[in-house]
């Protein structure tokens, strides 16, 4: 019924003929695939316990990231084995010990019956290999989307600016592709001809869902130094910042404006207490030092998941086009956005990210009053909407992958 809706396959068969013994998911440097990808593992692993979960990472160099995100890390911890292919030193010996790993994990696949879930950006090597070996072994391999919501054709657009010049023609195109919302199936046509299988918003799902409260029951909500962020005065502002990098797809100085956006706050929202989540790719020490110039602010910064920093959130702040705001929109808290796009991306939408709980704020002659309706009339905020961005995932998600 869901299929039919919105123009998906009324009848797709599962990947796999056979339930898989393990389940290996391989991992690029992107903390989006892994958010996206982590609910689904937890989820077949709440279905069937005794499945194997594995996750691979291909660089060691990402594992400190994911080990900063507590959240994710204990999640990963959890529910199955963390591994890596290749330490990064780009040494001899850092390369004959990858190629030795890969042996391993060619001969693990073969021997055990197993579904290989691959990021849909993922180049030809080694993902052809691994697939190789897990449909020898009797298994399949599925790629997967890494953004967990639907994009827009703005958002299309800057996609198409990240990707220009790669060839994508000669990877494995998988088993199936897996989307979780219906529009994701022209949304990354592109980068699999697999047929698209809809598994639903894995942010959604009820073992994702089950283990953020308990992560929020026994350790609270933590900034860097370990302290409960619960506690804090309201509103709580959560501000999301990636840095001082180079956004190809807006026009502003995105240090300079998280800056300006600080001192803003500073005059018109004194009272708040204020929540820094900083992208992986942040500088910390420059972050901290940056903060350390508004000395008046209640200013932390963490590490934490969105989804449990958004449950304290009165309204947030972005600096920079994310999928973090989907996050938001899921959440039910409104955006202030202060990305300043390029005039391609404004012809064809306002935002790479629209939602009726986004307050435009690219023009800083709007911070003081919109800071202002969040301290004295945070009920007048917009509200967002989420249908949109939730699919409901099917009723047994195993079933959905493999035949049982």
């Amino acid at each position: 019924m869901i299929a039919r809706a919105h123009q998906m396959p009324s009848e797709t068969l599962p990947p796999l003929r056979r339930k898989p013994r393990r389940v290996v998911t391989l991992l690029g440097n992107k903390l989006v695939g892994l958010d996206s990808i982590l609910p689904v593992a937890m989820q077949l692993k709440d279905e069937s316990p005794d499945l194997s979960i594995s996750f691979l990472f291909l660089n060691a160099k990402a594992l400190p990231i994911v080990e900063r995100n507590y959240v994710l890390f204990r999640a990963m911890n959890r529910t199955g084995a963390i591994a890596i292919l290749s330490n990064g030193e780009g040494t001899l010996g850092s390369k004959v010990g990858a190629a030795l790993r890969l042996v391993m994990w060619f001969w693990q696949l073969v021997t055990n019956r197993s579904l290989l879930l691959s990021p849909s950006d993922l180049g030809y090597f080694p993902l052809s290999v691994l697939a190789f070996a897990a449909r020898l072994g009797g298994g399949g391999a599925c790629t997967y989307c890494k953004p967990a919501f639907p994009a827009n054709p703005a958002l299309n657009f800057a996609h198409r600016l990240k990707t220009a010049g790669r060839d994508m023609r000669w990877r494995d195109s998988g088993d199936a592709f897996l989307i979780y919302h219906p529009r994701q199936a022209s949304d990354y046509a592109g980068y699999s001809s697999a047929p698209a299988l809809l598994i639903g918003t894995p942010r959604d799902y009820s073992a994702w869902r089950n283990f953020l409260t308990e992560v929020r029951s026994d350790t609270g909500i933590q900034d860097e130094q370990g302290r409960d962020l619960t506690k804090l005065r309201s509103p709580v502002i959560a501000l999301f910042y990636p840095g001082p990098a180079v956004i190809p797809s807006q026009t502003d100085n995105v240090r300079d404006t998280f800056l300006n956006m600080l001192h803003a706050l500073t005059l018109h929202a004194p009272e708040a207490s204020i929540v820094i989540k900083p992208h992986p790719i942040c500088d910390l020490e420059l972050l901290r030092s940056d903060i350390a110039q508004f000395p008046s602010l209640d200013v932390r910064v963490t590490h934490a998941h969105p989804q449990l920093l958004l449950g304290l959130a009165t309204a947030a702040i972005s600096t920079n086009g994310s999928n973090v705001m989907f996050d938001c929109y899921l959440e039910g808290v409104p955006v202030i956005e202060t990305a300043r796009y390029r005039e391609e991306i404004l012809a064809l939408g306002d935002t790479l990210y629209p939602n009726r709980g986004r307050i435009d704020c690219s023009d800083p002659s709007k911070w003081k009053d919109t800071l202002r309706r969040v301290v004295e009339a945070p009920n007048s905020l917009p509200k967002p909407d989420r249908s949109e961005l939730s699919w409901p995932r099917p009723q047994y998600l195993g079933a959905y992958l493999w035949r049982q």
